[in-house]
């Protein structure tokens, strides 16, 4: 971080209890925020936390301070809004499916 001009988290489920609490995405997004250079999530979906109150105090306070959050569907909006975070927040399109289908011929692995 200390050559980059900011730190970038690509999204997906990461900030979500889907996967189970994610206390290393808090912890990694500390450590970036730590270094007083802009930290944007990017294609994300946030929560819900409401299942685990000290986990969404947490993340409540930590949210405001990213720079920018591109939230990737309305629900994650949301649920922002209503934890009271919505300053840095915006709607974008999934960055998924914005990419263009490419087709790939994959190498053939032989099995004897």
């Amino acid at each position: 971080m200390r050559h980059a001009d900011c730190a970038m988290l690509l999204g997906g489920d990461n900030y979500t209890m889907d996967y189970g609490r994610p206390d290393y995405m808090l912890e990694m997004t500390n450590v970036l925020l730590s270094t007083g250079k802009p930290v944007v999530l990017w294609g994300a979906s946030v929560g819900p936390f409401t299942s685990d109150p000290e986990f969404e105090l947490a993340m409540r306070d930590q949210l405001p301070k990213l720079s920018l959050i591109l939230a990737r569907e309305t629900e994650t909006l949301a649920y922002l809004k209503s934890i009271g975070v919505e300053d840095n927040v915006r709607l974008v399109a999934d960055p998924a499916f914005l990419m263009e289908r490419r087709s790939r011929t994959c190498p053939t692995i032989c099995v004897d």
